[in-house]
């Protein structure tokens, strides 16, 4: 006879049945359970003894947990869970761009939204409720701002799962406007009239766009400041027996799997685990049963199993470049006889070349040049936005001193460009910058210095500003990531080099 235990559950999105069902007549002890659970992507899920990373495809998925119970019995429980897909949101308004004091409609757009050009008509999605940030519930809203504004809705599907998205409507007054705003490496950017490419988008550091309104009667100059923050990955390694379990899944094969997370700065973050499964154990006992008082021999048999070469860590950001090319990571340093020369801030798709930073400035207080005029061997570069792009440290090292000597161009002869050491390009430090905390970390272990995170602090490039509007200037980056276009030859600002290995 088989006894059953039902229980219904109420869990964030809907409802959950969870069965458990007694093993035989005999055995009260050992349970099977099975839930039913509704989950939002995007989410990690922690309930009913599982802890399973963040979930981002949609559907059903099973998985199972085997336990003991506290009398000593095998036992399994079953989720079955459905997770479910959070709304595609965006927004119109129409105007896009207006006067102060001029009404304007801001419209939420589902994914079952339809927007007809001609007549003009939008059908809403009506599977989704609104809250807007302005207090209404209706799909759309009719503001008269009088200064640039956010509107910020939420839409909400029948499982609970939610979406915000934005709308800023620009509001021309007739002065220049400013505005900062942030996205993450390689996502692209549509907003305040501009539209920006993934590969636009690829390099850490600021862009700077400016336009003019298209207001009519109140047309001003509107700058976007745009800060791109970095896309984190990295890579680590196990060596283990029968299973390995990271953040709620276990693993029984060798292989390569990789976890994408949420990091600080909100942007992804991709773990990568290389896992060796070395064996299996099993236990072998002389008894299956035995009387009451009787001994039974349990062995345990290791199968090992052949185990491929363990693979090196790739090189990663913050590993350390010593004098005989070889890298060791910062988790193992010190090692008898290495010495560190520099700290790795970029590795390119080989995991083998990349650049590495020196272990202390080369110079402080110094002027890029003495000189005026233009470099006929350097690229000039009019805007920040294209000298990101700019990564010929080396090349543009030996364009300036070979142009003239140490009094001529002190910044690019401060550097030991004999030994493989030049002055960065623009894009160079772009791609440093936002690594400086890693970088910093392992300048310490080290006995470098590391980068003044707090005080005023400007490093040359090697790279040239165009000669739109500054002949003599070339570009430095400020210590908060900002890239200077405007730095005359004549400022005195730092140097730290760096070399390719």
């Amino acid at each position: 006879m088989r006894r059953w235990l039902s229980v219904l559950l109420l869990f964030c999105c809907g409802w959950v049945d969870a069965v458990a069902q007694c093993s035989d007549s005999t055995d009260i002890n050992a349970y099977h359970f099975l839930y039913r659970d509704t989950l939002c992507s995007g989410n990690d899920y922690h309930r009913y003894g599982f802890n399973l990373a963040r979930q981002d495809s949609v559907g059903w998925f099973t998985y199972t947990e085997h336990f003991t119970t506290v009398q000593g019995c095998d036992s399994v429980r079953v989720l079955q869970l459905l997770v479910v897909g959070t709304p595609i949101l965006g927004t119109l308004a129409q105007p896009s761009e207006i006067c102060a004091g001029q009404s304007v409609v801001v419209h939420a757009l589902g994914e079952h939204s339809e927007v007809v050009v001609n007549p003009p008509s939008i059908a809403y999605d009506t599977t989704l409720t609104y809250q807007w940030n302005t207090g209404s519930t209706q799909p759309y809203i009719t503001v008269f701002p009088t200064q640039t504004t956010t509107y910020t809705v939420t839409a909400t599907t029948d499982y609970g799962c939610s979406a915000t998205t934005e709308h800023i409507v620009i509001v021309g007054t007739g002065a220049s406007q400013v505005i900062h705003d942030t996205l993450c490496q390689g996502a692209g950017y549509e907003g305040y009239g501009y539209s920006l490419t993934a590969e636009e988008t690829s390099i850490v550091c600021d862009l700077v766009r400016s336009r003019p309104l298209t207001t009519d009667g109140c047309s001003s100059p509107l700058t976007l400041w745009l800060t791109i923050k970095p896309v984190k990955t990295s890579t680590f390694s196990a060596v283990v027996y029968e299973s390995y379990t990271w953040n709620g899944i276990t693993y029984y094969e060798s292989g390569s799997y990789t976890q994408t997370f949420t990091a600080a700065n909100g942007c992804d973050s991709v773990v990568t685990l290389e896992l060796t499964i070395a064996g299996k154990i099993d236990i072998i006992s002389s008894a299956d049963t035995i009387c009451l008082g009787d001994s039974v021999v349990m062995q345990a048999n290791v199968t090992t199993l052949s185990i491929p070469e363990i693979r090196t860590p790739p090189i990663a950001v913050g590993d350390i470049l010593c004098t005989d090319s070889s890298i060791v990571k910062p988790s193992s340093w010190p090692v008898a006889g290495k010495t560190a020369m520099g700290i790795v801030f970029y590795v390119d798709t080989t995991n083998e070349h990349g650049w590495a930073v020196h272990l202390h400035d080369q110079a402080s207080h110094i002027q890029w040049s003495s000189n005026h005029g233009n470099l006929p061997c350097l690229t000039g570069y009019s805007y920040a936005r294209n000298a990101i792009y700019d990564l010929n440290g080396y090349a543009n090292t030996e364009c300036i001193r070979a142009a003239g000597d140490s009094s001529t161009y002190p910044a690019a002869y401060s550097v030991d460009i004999a030994n493989g050491w030049y002055l960065p390009a623009a894009g160079q430090l772009c791609l440093l910058y936002p690594k400086m905390v890693t970088i910093n970390a392992s300048l310490q272990i080290v006995g470098g210095t590391p980068f003044p995170m707090d005080n005023y602090y400007y490093y040359w490039s090697s790279t040239k500003t165009g000669g739109y509007g500054c002949a003599d200037c070339a570009y430095a980056l400020h210590n908060d990531g900002d890239l200077e276009e405007w730095a005359t030859y004549h400022d005195f600002f730092n140097v730290r080099s760096v070399r390719t290995f």
